[in-house]
């Protein structure tokens, strides 16, 4: 290629890219021109999506919702959720769209909404509430979001955020200035800021208020969720872990807001004869929970005492007592009192005839085993041994064992957190792994997942006497504290209607 014609290429490529930021530049006087009124509000927002392009996007994301999700099997408890939502949302500013509202098959406790009027709360978070004005809290601080548009709100400033990146990126070659340009411009669903949650609070308190519930039940929703959050930066302290962040509904919200308060107060004026939250009303909205399952799906596998099951996937195993379970996706973790050893299960298809032995070889990539055994577990083929690799805790001692049952290999992986402390876990390691059985006829009434049950308290009882019964593993009584709204150290009411774990 002649230098003429490679200079020529360069200069036709800069012309390019100028006529590129020129568009870009010039795109900027459109973008700032992009503001609506505000239907919640009655404010001017800068928006550059319209209405139908709002409903389209929440059209798009509410089957990848619903696949990831699953919606709850309860006909009754479908209905209650639409029931309540509706009515809120026929109040709504935007009282022409159609507003979808689903109960979710999950054990999160969460609550959120798409674009254009799809709005989900989690049967987990179902199970800690206790008044129908709670829930319809719930719902109308999600509608709120929808109304005021906060998904398009923030994604427009996003667009223009990476708009200016991509402008940057361009002048300046940056590819990270690009990349960070595509995150932020795709960013549909992301935490919304405290204005915007304060406008959510209320516009919710608005919807509360004329229909009859008091706007109350928002600060009432706040506290259940605040309890929670209390509650696990206690337990972090205990498992030598950090808390985990709430990012879900109400996640910035301090429980004793001033503007929150004065937003449920300007709601009060509305309807002022709006009633508070009665005994009895308690009662008729926690009836409605009895069944509710509490944890994990039956297809995702539950805990029972010191023991897991999985229904579907036809198996079990026992762990040491007062080891904690962290049932994830893909995986099943489990710790050890302070952290101080963790076990991971994980599963793999089986693809061709080799060993187990070979398995771990090959497919776990375990290098220079030692203490390596080929054993039989409940008639099926499995091998173990002592390997070094990568783990949480840094480089350790891992035990590798790998059960295979029917297609699959199951995989077991476990070390110690004290470097040196691996042979003081070993024989929990393989205790573990050699209780790993097919289910029993016994074993599938077990695995069947943990439901609320209704108990009316009697003379004598305390939550620490009803919760030694109790299928939940760790903490039993603080987690029946919480699902009574009794959290950190109240005790029940003879007589009182509660919600316990069976």
């Amino acid at each position: 290629m002649s230098f003429k014609k490679l200079l020529f290429f360069s200069q036709e490529s800069n012309s390019r890219k100028s006529s590129c930021l020129a568009l870009i530049l010039s795109g900027f006087a459109l973008f700032l021109c992009a503001c609506a009124t505000n239907p919640a509000t009655g404010g001017r927002d800068f928006v550059t999506m319209s209405e139908d392009g709002e409903i389209a996007q929440g059209r798009k994301f509410h089957p990848q919702v619903m696949q990831q999700y699953k919606e709850y099997e309860s006909p009754v408890l479908q209905a209650l959720v639409k029931d309540i939502g509706t009515r809120l949302a026929e109040s709504s500013e935007r009282s022409h769209l159609i507003f979808r509202f689903t109960l979710l098959d999950s054990d999160q406790v969460n609550a959120f909404a798409l674009p254009g009027g799809y709005i989900y709360i989690t049967r987990g978070l179902l199970a800690y509430l206790n008044s129908e004005a709670e829930l319809a809290g719930v719902l109308g601080h999600e509608i709120g979001h929808v109304t005021a548009r906060h998904s398009v709100r923030q994604q427009s400033g996003s667009t223009l955020a990476g708009l200016a990146g991509f402008a940057v990126a361009m002048k300046t070659g940056s590819r990270a200035a690009s990349d960070l340009a595509n995150l932020l411009g795709t960013a549909l669903i992301s935490g919304y800021g405290r204005k915007m949650e304060l406008e959510a609070d209320s516009l919710g308190a608005r919807y509360l208020a004329k229909n009859n519930y008091t706007p109350q039940a928002l600060i009432d929703v706040i506290s259940v969720l605040k309890d929670q959050e209390l509650y696990d930066k206690e337990r972090a302290k205990l498992e030598d872990r950090e808390p985990r962040a709430y990012h879900g509904v109400f996640a910035s919200h301090p429980r004793n807001d001033i503007r929150l308060r004065e937003a449920i107060e300007a709601a009060n004026v509305i309807n002022p004869s709006a009633p508070k939250v009665n005994q009895s009303e308690r009662e008729l909205f926690i009836q409605k929970l009895d069944q509710l399952v509490f944890d994990k799906p039956a297809r995702e596998g539950v805990t029972r005492g010191n023991s897991f099951y999985h229904e579907e996937l036809d198996f079990t195993f026992d762990f040491p007592q007062n080891w904690r379970v962290e049932n994830q996706a893909n995986y099943i973790d489990l710790y050890a009192p302070a952290n101080a050893a963790l076990m991971r299960v994980g599963m793999e298809d089986l693809n061709k005839k080799i060993s187990p032995r070979e398995f771990l070889l090959e497919r776990v990539n375990v290098k220079k085993m030692s203490d390596d055994e080929a054993i039989t577990i409940d008639g099926m083929a499995a091998h173990t041994a002592l390997g070094r690799g990568s783990t949480p805790y840094g480089t350790r001692t891992i035990r590798y064992t790998a059960v295979f049952h029917g297609e699959k290999a199951y995989i077991f992986q476990a070390t110690a957190k004290d470097k040196n402390a691996h042979t003081a876990f070993d024989s929990d390691f393989l205790n573990t792994v050699k209780s790993f059985t097919r289910l029993s006829p016994e074993d599938k009434v077990k695995a069947q997942p943990q439901r609320i049950q209704l108990h009316r308290v009697q003379a004598g009882e305390t939550i620490e006497s009803l919760s030694a019964s109790s299928p939940i593993p760790v903490y039993a009584a603080q987690q029946t504290r919480l699902l009574n709204a009794l959290y950190p150290d109240k005790q029940p009411q003879v007589g009182q209607l509660i919600k316990l774990v069976r």
